[in-house]
């Protein structure tokens, strides 16, 4: 590396230590987490999802925790992309579950500063989701797209990180637009190591040139883990489904439907015919997008030849079932 990328290097990490140095208050004169956030005029709404939540007393005590807490403006923000799909900002807020995965998200078990936020990259939340941290521009990101506005806001139980945007945990990011990739179905699944029993099933199957093909298909990917807590119910292994191709190709053609469904479609649908002839029914349960029973936990993953959803739990036909 030459000497002057060295130094640059060097001066944006001093850089960041000093905008991000937490201030040294002692703690019996600190408020808790709950407590900035109700003093707080900006923050009003995340105040009532976390009353809605019944969370006060997790975050006015106990500890430490990292919050990134969503301002008033990014609730608003987050209340408009809902409406398209006729949610309102009081059916989040009565939906218990929703809401309490939703704030979960946005807490990490620990006391991080944003120095030490930034030096770690990935946050495991409290709902035990990951949360990936980033500077661009030189600005800081958690989750993407959520600027963090406001730093190390010191509590007697933790710290406040403040972002501009509310973040989603995967299984509810349906709401959102797709994620957009040049690369066909098999080339994605095959690079992915969490699909790798997928991939498998598919070469068994002697169906990598069909996903190869234009399509456009729309694939339902049950994760390894999806297929190792199919395969215990089912009392099989992983051996014994490779060898069955009959078996293989009916579940894995219940896995495709043909055309470019993205997750509000699919959901607006209400049902889809699935390339092996049987329909799969969509529902909408607690803010997750199932089908045929099975939640959608990673979805609108955009291909040249078709969308993929990421699912966690294998679909069987109804002649399998």
């Amino acid at each position: 590396m030459k000497k002057s990328s060295v130094l640059v290097s060097v001066l944006i990490v001093v850089v960041l230590m000093v905008v991000f140095a937490p201030a040294v208050v002692a703690a019996q004169d600190m408020p808790s987490i709950a407590d900035i956030a109700v003093e707080n005029e900006g923050f009003s709404t995340l105040v009532a999802a976390v009353v809605a939540a019944d969370l006060v007393e997790t975050l006015d005590s106990g500890g430490p925790f990292t919050v990134f807490a969503p301002t008033d403006e990014a609730f608003e923000k987050f209340f408009a992309s809902l409406e398209p799909y006729g949610i309102t900002p009081a059916d989040v807020l009565a939906n218990k579950e929703l809401l309490t995965s939703i704030l979960l998200y946005h807490v990490a078990p620990g006391e991080y500063y944003a120095s030490d936020v930034l030096a770690m990259g990935t946050l495991t939340m409290a709902d035990s989701n990951p949360a990936t941290v980033y500077v661009d521009g030189g600005a800081a990101y958690v989750n993407g797209s959520s600027m963090i506005s406001n730093v190390d806001l010191a509590a007697s139980n933790g710290v406040v990180h403040v972002i501009d945007e509310v973040m989603l945990p995967p299984q509810y990011r349906w709401w959102f637009g797709p994620v957009e990739y040049e690369e066909s179905i098999v080339d994605v699944a095959l690079e992915s190591e969490g699909l790798s029993t997928l991939v498998a099933a598919v070469v068994a199957a002697d169906l990598v040139d069909t996903l190869s093909g234009d399509g456009p298909f729309t694939v339902f990917a049950p994760s390894n883990d999806a297929f190792e807590a199919a395969l215990s119910d089912l009392g099989i292994s992983a051996t014994d489904l490779l060898a069955d191709k009959d078996l293989l190709t009916g579940v894995l053609l219940y896995h495709v439907a043909p055309g470019e469904y993205f997750a509000a479609d699919v959901l607006a649908e209400g049902s889809l015919k699935m390339a092996d002839g049987n329909m799969a029914m969509v529902t909408l349960e607690n803010g997750v997008v199932k089908i045929d029973g099975a939640p959608i936990i990673n979805p609108n993953i955009d291909l040249s030849n078709g969308v993929v959803h990421v699912i966690d739990y294998v679909m069987l036909p109804p002649s399998n079932q």
